[in-house]
């Protein structure tokens, strides 16, 4: 066999290879996708890229293990008029203990409204409404390990209902923030909807 059979015959197998591995599209595989709206305006300019710089309540949504390095309580409402009349509401609270240890809770409502019931023989509606809410509530605790390190995480507990139905599970979120001694960067990672 000849150095151009071999070449071609390499050049195939690469081609087979590279058909029978394609991207994989996973829409409609996982739930809640209301836990990927971002918090904050300043979070939402920056395309989401805000783990390492949240300074304030916000850190609950972004990095917990940010909570801990505010130094102060704080007490936060966002409410945002979304897509196709739907509005998303979100609070915040954080409690400051000793400037070590900080705990916090918020809660998320993404509200779609209602609408009438509508059938093939009644399509004006049947005189029935029906609503769609996703929901999530969270409680987090973060602590400074040293005068640069801090952890936290939070537990949450998400729900999502339409009209009659409706769905509810656990999940975790992991953070960490490392402030360098080269001019203060932060270095944040967050792992956030485990479960």
């Amino acid at each position: 066999m000849d150095r151009i059979q071999i070449f071609v015959r390499i050049i195939l197998m690469v081609f087979l290879v590279l058909d029978s591995v394609q991207s994989q599209d996973k829409v409609g595989t996982s739930a809640a996708p209301f836990l990927g709206i971002n918090i904050g305006g300043a979070a939402s300019a920056m395309g989401g890229a805000y783990v390492s710089i949240a300074r304030d309540a916000s850190a609950l949504y972004w990095n917990p293990g940010a909570i801990s390095r505010i130094g102060r309580s704080e007490l936060s409402f966002t409410h945002t008029s979304w897509f196709l009349d739907t509005d998303y509401n979100w609070g915040a609270v954080i409690l400051n203990l000793d400037g070590v240890n900080a705990f916090g809770a918020n809660l998320a409502v993404l509200d779609y409204g209602e609408e009438n019931v509508t059938t093939v023989q009644q399509p004006e509606g049947n005189g029935l409404r029906w609503s769609a809410q996703d929901l999530y509530a969270a409680l987090s605790y973060a602590r400074n390990l040293t005068d640069r390190f801090s952890m936290g995480g939070s537990v949450k507990y998400i729900q999502q209902k339409i009209y009659n139905e409706s769905a509810s599970g656990f999940a975790l979120d992991i953070g960490l923030l490392y402030i360098t001694r080269f001019n203060g960067m932060r270095l944040g990672v967050s792992i956030t909807n485990f479960g």
